[in-house]
């Protein structure tokens, strides 16, 4: 068995983590679409409690890089601090809304995480596979808020 460095068991791991974290998107927008009206609006209101702490984690990820690399600059920094809380003032906000508004509000902000994340990280100190992990995650999630959007408890309340 070849022995692996620890950036590749890294790399794999938050692989494994990052796409079985796809699971609940996946499962909720599916049971949106296909299970009955009461269990089909669980859904919905777990998806967006989901997508909203998803929405949070992403930004989290900032104020860690910012803490992990004390060389980068100051005004980066600053930034990644402070843009590290937006998406989780803006999840707290968007959880008190209808799903027919949550919804979308939510797949907004996780692909605006996403363009902010590669502005942000192509000079931060993140591995390169991280942003090609990030897109694929993200298009998923907001694949499956969109699905979720045209389910009929989606559009409710």
């Amino acid at each position: 068995m070849p022995v692996m460095r620890p950036s590749s068991t890294l790399r794999r791991f938050a692989w494994v983590l990052g796409v079985g974290g796809l699971i609940p998107f996946v499962a909720l927008a599916w049971a949106t679409l296909y299970m009955d009206s009461l269990m089909g609006r669980l859904a919905v209101a777990s998806l967006i409690q989901y997508a909203a702490i998803i929405l949070t984690f992403v930004g989290a990820v900032h104020w860690g890089v910012a803490l992990g690399h004390r060389d980068m600059e100051p005004g980066r920094i600053g930034f990644a601090m402070i843009w590290s809380v937006l998406p989780a003032l803006f999840a707290w906000v968007v959880v008190q809304f209808t799903p027919a508004r949550a919804l979308p509000l939510l797949a907004f902000g996780l692909a605006g995480a996403l363009v902010v994340d590669l502005v942000a990280y192509r000079r931060a100190p993140v591995p390169g596979w991280f942003m090609q992990l990030r897109a694929l995650l993200t298009g998923v999630a907001v694949l499956s808020l969109v699905a979720a959007m045209y389910s009929g408890p989606g559009r409710q309340y």
